[in-house]
């Protein structure tokens, strides 16, 4: 779509999506041997590629559009991912 339409993703930013996001995170990683939480933590990965994707896609599009005030947790939850024993 439009860029102008992306815009609605950037609330999954907010510290309170953000935090839902990094706890189901956590949680399924503590249950990593599991094939379903796997499975679940691999999905989760590609939302938080393609959110991150929108945001840069958005960030140099709009004047309104700033760096978010979660971005640094949300590069930590990146950063989790890369982690998992299965990388």
């Amino acid at each position: 779509g439009r860029l102008e339409e992306r815009k609605p993703l950037l609330i999954l930013f907010s510290d309170d999506a953000m935090s839902i996001i990094f706890t189901a995170a956590i949680e399924a990683n503590n249950s990593s041997t599991d094939e379903r939480y796997y499975l679940f933590l691999k999905r989760l990965c590609q939302v938080f590629t393609e959110i991150g994707k929108q945001l840069c896609a958005l960030w140099g599009y709009s004047e309104d559009v700033q760096k978010p005030p979660t971005f640094t947790k949300y590069l930590e939850a990146v950063l989790a991912f890369t982690e998992h024993p299965s990388r």
